[in-house]
């Protein structure tokens, strides 16, 4: 790394749309597979650009983290090199996105040989947004605002801000009269791939069913396209969903005699650089399978409990029935229509798995199949017929085709409902309370990243400062999010940037641990100590959280989450957390709280109490009415004192407490809701509405209120 005084040139480049490529998006596998494709092409630009990366410092070598989409880098020849530099970067992206997409173009026309291309390669070849800027260190230009001879951070503060106004000129593209008709299922802004058809016909929804209707049936795959035609896509879209099915196609030796050599080898490398070290695809999460992996954890807990009292026994015995029977249910499909699929897509199960040494029976019952299964209020035989291909016959209503479900398969339908029903019930009966069809979305960013860079004197400090985001998303990240304790799945996470999914019950404190971590690795690198003991309020992250029935239409959570992410940033002022709540029942909850420091420490653990309730609400110990009656009184609480006061009395009415037996391990005891953990309790809440502070203090502890219920009941009531 050269010093800033070396550098006769900066380069910054960026390639989009963030927002096509990862938050645009109906399933999972589009927001993981959109996130790799966006880090892969920045790979493609870092490397081809040469120079001394600033920003990120490598190419990313973790199958985790992702090399942003923004890098940042430093020329010592002069200013045409990084203008050159640019243009080169920007010719190999372009060249990777081509290769890409004609290689999934080539998957689906020998799926589809009608594939309209040309409606495809206009949206391909219109898709990136590449923009970049140059500035010129050795002859710099007057910039307003910026003395680009003063201190190495001006000039890279200088140096965004250019590229940001660079990104406001836009450039458009139109579609011709040729792509009329349906929207893409996803984001509705380009028009959905078709076949070829006559200029009569041309933009036919009638025809572009029926061609994602042939479509799908080639594949024979529901989990990546709807059998019935109603997901229709564009060509980003499609590039997104079927790259992994591509490079299977690509490198099985049954399809060498229709495959180039250039599409095998380039399948080749993909696989090395989208799977790493897996023999096989990566499978993802679905929002069920998120929504049920705390329910799966809390069982896989409990079978493995040692516990030799009576009535846990007896307990963990009707647990074990439940789930034998349940299985039973899931391995009568037909042998040639299984519902099960590989383990591993949540590794936090996997890892418990192997921490409890589970047996074989319960895991292949608990981690083989989609979570979608246990939630028996929606498991009916059209769904398995459509989402799990089970048998049926195809009938024509109205000129459309509709799988009309067998007998066997809605006997299927019936014996699952029944078993799920019971094991549920099973479950809560041993005090497992997290059944909720609920999940979460986070994004995390990090707050004033353009104060940050400004504070920086030299490369060597702004070389510090990419390393503690690297590690960060590397280690930091990685390991929070898929923890055995926290059970999430990591989308992307680059530099200051995090977007994961989580269960219901530990979003909320996973969301925490990564704003501490980020925190962490900030103040971690003594390089940076300085920067901090001059403003304590730069290195700070904020977040938002949309939670979310497993049923709602991804892209509106992942709206959602980027809304709640912005009121985090803008309505609670940075270093701050805010929550969506997005219930079934279309009543909606919001709250948010802007963390204080001590020092240079945030306070992150102040939303502490806010989990307890939580957790005391689930057990039993206090009555999720709290929150309602709270809310009742919240306008008449004008002062710390009264709500102080009110919080102890609604405590003492709503909850049961128990006398600490000294009699019990020292764990059981720790679980008892005492009367002095109520006192905590109520004291802990106290100071949290002295801390949100402002006449409106008890309304927003109100809300956080309904946010602990709401995560207790797992929105029970909707």
């Amino acid at each position: 790394m050269s010093e800033a005084s070396d550098y006769k040139a900066l380069l910054s480049f960026a390639i989009g749309p963030v927002q096509p490529f990862i938050a645009a998006a109906r399933r999972t596998q589009d927001l993981f597979v959109g996130s790799k494709i966006l880090s892969y092409l920045a790979d493609t630009a870092l490397s081809a650009a040469g120079g001394s990366p600033i920003y990120p410092l490598a190419q990313n070598q973790s199958g985790e983290s992702n090399t942003p989409n923004k890098l940042l880098i430093g020329f010592t020849s002069d200013h045409k090199a990084a203008a050159d530099a640019a243009r080169t970067a920007q010719e190999a992206v372009e060249k990777k996105w081509s290769e890409l997409a004609l290689l999934v173009r080539d998957y689906l026309i020998s799926l589809a040989p009608d594939l309209d291309t040309s409606i495809w390669q206009k949206q391909v070849d219109t898709a990136l947004e590449i923009y970049w800027v140059t500035l010129d260190l050795a002859s710099p230009p007057a910039l307003e605002g910026y003395d680009l001879r003063g201190k190495y951070g001006t000039r890279v503060a200088a140096a965004e801000s250019l590229l940001a106004s660079r990104k406001l000129l836009r450039d458009f593209s139109q579609y011709g009269p040729e792509q009329r008709g349906p929207m893409s299922s996803i984001g509705g802004v380009r028009p959905a791939l078709r076949g070829v058809t006559p200029a009569k016909e041309a933009g036919s929804a009638r025809l572009v069913r029926e061609f994602w209707q042939n479509l799908a049936e080639q594949l024979a795959r529901p989990a990546v396209l709807a059998l019935d035609g109603g997901e229709q896509l564009d060509a980003i879209s499609a590039v997104k969903r079927f790259l992994n099915g591509a490079m299977v196609w690509a490198t099985d030796k049954k399809n060498e005699h229709q495959i180039s050599n250039e599409h095998r080898e380039l399948a080749e490398r993909l696989k090395a650089t989208f799977w790493g070290d897996k023999a096989r695809q990566p499978i993802y999460p679905s929002t069920s399978d998120m929504a049920a992996a705390d329910l799966r954890a809390g069982i896989i807990r409990t079978l493995t409990n040692a516990d030799p009292k009576p009535d846990v026994v007896k307990k963990r015995n009707n647990l074990t029935a439940k789930l034998q029977a349940y299985h039973a249910a899931l391995l009568s499909a037909p042998a040639d229509h299984p519902l099960a699929q590989r383990e591993g897509d949540i590794p936090g199960l996997v890892t418990l798995a192997n921490a409890v040494k589970l047996d074989a029976q319960p895991r292949e019952a608990l981690l083989h199949y989609d979570g979608d299964l246990l939630f028996y209020q929606n498991i009916s035989a059209k769904m398995l017929a459509n989402d799990y291909q089970q048998p049926a016959t195809e009938e024509t209503i109205d000129r459309r085709k509709v799988r009309v479900p067998t007998k066997d398969t809605e006997r299927l339908a019936r014996d699952l409902r029944e078993t799920a029903s019971s094991l549920i019930s099973a479950a809560r009966d041993a005090d497992i309370y997290c059944t909720s069809p609920y999940y979460a979305v986070v994004i995390m960013d990090g707050d004033r990243m353009g104060a940050l860079l400004r504070e920086m004197d030299s490369s060597l400090m702004h070389t510090a400062l990419t390393n503690a985001l690297e590690g960060f998303a590397d280690k930091g990240a990685s390991g929070i999010v898929g923890s055995e304790q926290h059970l999430g799945r990591l989308i992307y996470a680059g530099g200051d940037d995090v977007m994961a999914v989580f269960p219901l019950i530990t979003a909320l404190p996973a969301t925490i641990a990564l704003l501490k971590a980020y925190r962490a690795a900030m103040l971690g690198k003594t390089e940076l100590a300085g920067v901090f003991k001059v403003n304590s309020h730069l290195g700070t992250a904020s977040a938002g959280i949309a939670i979310a029935h497993h049923l709602t239409p991804l892209d509106f959570v992942l709206a959602q989450a980027h809304a709640a992410e912005e009121d985090a940033k803008e309505r609670y002022k940075r270093n701050a957390i805010a929550i969506r709540i997005l219930r079934r029942s279309g009543q909606h909850t919001t709250a948010g709280y802007q963390f204080g420091f001590d020092g240079n420490q945030v306070q992150h653990d102040q939303l502490a109490p806010i989990i307890e309730l939580a957790d005391y609400i689930a057990a039993g110990s206090v009555s999720p009415r709290l929150s309602y009656d709270f809310a009742r009184e919240a306008h008449a609480l004008n002062s710390n004192a009264m709500a102080a006061s009110e919080l102890r009395r609604l405590l003492q009415r709503h909850s049961s407490v128990v006398k600490d037996d000294e009699r019990l391990p020292q764990e059981e005891r720790g679980k008892l809701f005492t009367e002095v953990r109520r006192d905590d309790l109520a004291a802990g809440l106290a100071s949290l509405h002295q801390q949100i502070g402002g006449p409106q203090a008890s309304r927003e502890l109100a809300e956080w209120l309904g946010v602990a219920e709401f995560i207790a009941r797992g929105g029970q009531e909707d």
